[in-house]
């Protein structure tokens, strides 16, 4: 079974499918250069037609294998005020269309998969997590929907022509070509940006006819959450390895993503949640990440818990911080009656008023309950995630954590074993606190389903 697959990088795996020179470069086909040319009067323009048609020649001659660098960084919302990232990996690509082959490793300055690693081949993208290689081809297919097919060279979405081609440079051994694309001269999106309104390409070119950077300024908006915001990047793409680059083979997959309805998996979800026998044991692994003023803590916190709901609900936990072992605590419940041991005394016996529920059930299902997306992957051993992403905002009360005033995010991942139980399940949050940052991450393992005795009140 595998461990760590995450939520909310859709956007981000759709990069895949082909920003700047990714999706393969498209040959002219109907002579844009030579009509552009000779249909412009000024010599300026003629120029320029010579220019345009010499970057063409180059472009269509590149070889379909290649590396490259590519850092974006946008910016989505107001500037000055809106949310900034950066997409940053390195690719090694051969092929166009049915062929296309790449392999792709993200940065670790990613702001959505730092050390993520893809293969694609053709229509097929497999993620290596954990060192296990998963087919996520489903995520992609979503998010990219086919577009248009577009005449003459094209990259990215943006078709290249004479009256795009605004300056031409020379610097030391290269030549640098300058393209302007306003509104409806781009085709779809171009990275974090989802409607084009304005692009600046500028290739640069070496004296052996390859191209060796593009700088892609786009503006436009993005739909973040529902809401239509002003968008806009800055991308850096570094080439190299022309005609040299191997692409490696994929692996075999693993696992692979399926395709099922949100309601079908929440279903899913709470049954299996609801299904866990009576009694049951589990560990739990939290780390807590405060920051503040530029200065990050983390505290860790281990946790076992021996639970059984049969007729008295009744159960004991064992709490200890950052390893310290000597002031550990543990608590004892049965009913409402709720005792606390430290240091082998009792620091509390009290009454609750109600029955206490130490497996935080109801908690669990809020989440479930709560989801606004709901992943599925089934592996080759039996094995089942589901990966859910939460709307926060339709958490109540009952889904609170300790010292978070104000929960930002969500997401949660749900391993499930061959038999169908409920093995483990990782769940990371986002808040804040007393002006900090805050960022949990909660590892909890079940086992003795169904065999698990509780001690005795002490």
């Amino acid at each position: 079974m595998r461990i760590g697959v995450r939520s909310g990088v859709r956007r981000a795996v759709a990069a895949l499918a082909g920003l700047a020179l990714a999706c393969g470069l498209t040959a002219c086909q109907g002579g844009n250069a030579e009509d552009a040319a000779n249909s412009e009067g000024s010599s300026q323009g003629a120029v320029l037609g010579l220019d345009y048609a010499t970057f063409d020649e180059q472009m269509t001659a590149l070889p379909t294998n290649y590396t490259y660098e590519y850092e974006e960084a946008y910016t989505l919302g107001a500037e000055g005020t809106g949310e900034q990232g950066v997409i940053h990996y390195t690719a090694q690509t051969d092929g166009l269309d049915a062929d296309f082959r790449q392999h792709t490793v993200y940065a670790e300055d990613d702001s959505f998969l730092p050390g993520g690693e893809f293969y694609q081949e053709g229509d097929t993208v497999i993620r290596i997590d954990d060192d296990m290689p998963v087919d996520v081809t489903a995520s992609v297919q979503e998010e990219e929907p086919a577009q248009e097919e577009l005449e003459g060279f094209n990259s990215a979405g943006f078709l290249y022509a004479l009256n795009n081609l605004v300056d031409v440079t020379t610097e030391g051994d290269d030549t640098v070509y300058r393209f302007v694309f306003e509104e409806g001269e781009a085709e779809g999106d171009y990275g974090m940006v989802d409607e084009v309104t304005r692009a600046e390409d500028i290739c640069r070119i070496n004296a052996a006819g390859q191209l060796v950077e593009e700088v892609v300024k786009v503006e436009g908006t993005a739909d973040v959450d529902g809401s239509v915001v002003p968008a806009s990047s800055e991308t850096t793409i570094r080439y190299s390895q022309w005609g040299a680059t191997e692409v490696p083979a994929a692996p075999e997959p693993e696992g692979k993503q399926v395709t099922v309805g949100a309601d079908e998996a929440a279903a899913a979800l709470r049954d299996c949640i609801q299904g866990l026998p009576s009694n049951f044991s589990t560990q739990t692994e939290t780390e807590v990440t405060g920051t503040a003023d530029g200065q990050a803590q983390t505290n860790e916190v281990y946790a076992e818990a021996l639970i059984d709901r049969a007729d008295t609900p009744k159960g004991a936990t064992y709490v200890e911080l950052d390893g310290n072992e000597d002031d550990a605590v543990m608590t004892f419940f049965a009913g409402d009656r709720v005792v606390v041991v430290q240091h082998d005394e009792i620091v509390s016996d009290e009454r609750t008023g109600a029955p206490v529920d130490p497996t935080g059930s109801e908690r669990a299902l809020a989440v479930v309950d709560s989801a606004r997306v709901i992943d599925q992957y089934d592996y080759n051993d039996g094995s089942r995630e589901y990966v859910l992403e939460a709307d926060v905002s339709k958490l109540g009360e009952s889904v609170a954590f300790d010292g978070l005033e104000t929960l930002t995010s969500l997401t949660a991942n749900y391993y499930l074993d061959a038999e169908g139980n409920l093995a483990s399940v990782v769940m990371r949050v986002g808040g804040t606190a007393a002006g900090a940052t805050l960022d949990l991450k909660a590892s909890t393992v079940y086992y003795d389903l169904g065999t698990t005795e509780v001690p005795a009140m002490p």
